[in-house]
């Protein structure tokens, strides 16, 4: 694949994800390598530190914001991501790349 004019290799590739608490009124960005479901599996089972204290019980709802984005240009994809889309009243708890 060729993306402004490099050779890029699909393991090269990530997923920018968007995860909203609607209880907390919470964002928390991340990168991943992996699809969405195993995301959300891994967030159950061992949550990263920034959003430990949601409960199974919060609304929480998971979407990509970004996908097949090279893992050079992810920090900064995020950090103008979390910027553009703050919410008046919501937190973003992370933003990881």
């Amino acid at each position: 694949m060729r993306q402004n004019g490099h050779d890029t290799l699909a393991s090269d590739l990530v997923t920018v994800f968007e995860a909203a608490n609607d209880t907390t009124r919470e964002l928390y960005v991340g990168v991943t390598s992996l699809f969405i479901d195993a995301v959300i599996r891994s967030h159950y089972r061992r949550p990263p530190r920034e959003i430990a204290h949601w409960a199974r019980e919060h609304r929480i709802s998971y979407r990509c914001v970004e996908y097949a984005l090279p893992r050079d240009a992810a920090s900064e994809f995020v950090k103008n991501y979390t910027q553009s889309t703050a919410v008046k009243g919501w937190k973003t708890v992370g933003a990881h790349a």
